[in-house]
């Protein structure tokens, strides 16, 4: 069984990235700029200058779909960000994250002895930096018209863009499977769409379960098989949700994964607690990788 970690609670940190070749004629961000598609696309773009990103409100979404997303990630994957608007089940809130400053810490106990580090002190962070240079700009769409605002600090003007290179989506509920007593439930379903895909995958417990454990689980097959998407995910790999007990009357889970194989690829997890464990909702997404 391969373990790998399928979270997206993951802080890259932020390294110099070349500037923008004089030669590189990808359409330039500006400090305002919409992206607009009714399907998942992806496009080559150039950022002019270094720029920040307001953690806060710095991308927003507008128009219908389950889970939306935007993601800039620079060519050499030292500078990124990512922004991810949840399905409503999952209360409809909005995931940003990317590549910001490093915390800043004290050695303990001097800096003359620096046995270890306090990071306690410091301040979470408010923006994600970008570097100037050339990047790979993807939506994720669910069919309808969406667009997608980009505010970047340290750029000028406006643009709208519109990526004509799109990128197969399904994006479909993911059933329980099976339920043993009420300690364990587990959920996944399958997809192919003839090339490698990225996935995500966002569920949460029926309200007033309280579960103790999840699990997400990836497979490079239909996962036909009886728990298939157990917690140990036999022949897949898994890993965990980043997890929220209690909220939105149950607990939720959002993950991620890529792979490098084409054909059928299962996609699922698992809910655990000795108090009771029952589904909710799933969603699963699997995206064609460019």
């Amino acid at each position: 069984m391969r373990r790998a970690l399928l979270s997206v609670t993951v802080l890259l940190l932020s390294a110099g990235l070349p500037a923008a070749s004089a030669h590189d004629t990808s359409p330039a961000l500006a400090a305002v700029t919409s992206v607009v598609t009714s399907q998942s696309a992806t496009a080559q773009v150039r950022l002019p200058h270094d720029a920040r990103v307001a953690l806060a409100d710095g991308v927003s979404f507008r128009g219908p779909g389950r889970l939306l997303a935007l993601r800039l990630e620079g060519a050499d994957h030292s500078s990124s960000l990512h922004s991810y608007r949840l399905p409503d089940f999952a209360g409809g809130r909005q995931v940003t994250y990317g590549s910001v400053p490093p915390a800043t810490c004290t050695s303990q106990p001097s800096d003359q002895v620096p046995l270890t580090s306090d990071c306690t002190g410091s301040a979470p962070p408010t923006h994600v930096l970008l570097a100037a240079g050339s990047y790979r700009l993807t939506v994720v769409a669910d069919g309808s018209p969406v667009r997608v605002t980009l505010r970047m600090q340290g750029l000028r003007g406006n643009r709208t863009l519109r990526p004509s290179t799109l990128l197969p989506t399904v994006q479909q509920t993911l059933p329980a499977r099976e339920q043993v007593g009420s300690s364990l439930v587990t959920f996944g379903d399958s997809a192919d769409l003839g090339r490698p895909v990225e996935t995500f995958l966002v569920a949460r417990t029926r309200s007033g379960s309280t579960p103790t454990g999840s699990s997400a689980c990836r497979r490079e097959d239909a996962g036909t098989a009886p728990m298939s998407f157990g917690p140990h995910c036999p022949g897949g790999s898994s890993g965990t949700f980043s997890y929220e007990a209690g909220a939105f009357g149950g607990g939720t889970g959002f993950a991620s994964s890529t792979g490098d194989t084409s054909g059928p690829v299962g996609l699922g997890g698992s809910f655990s607690g000795s108090s009771g464990a029952e589904l909710g909702q799933a969603l699963g997404v699997w995206l064609a990788r460019p």
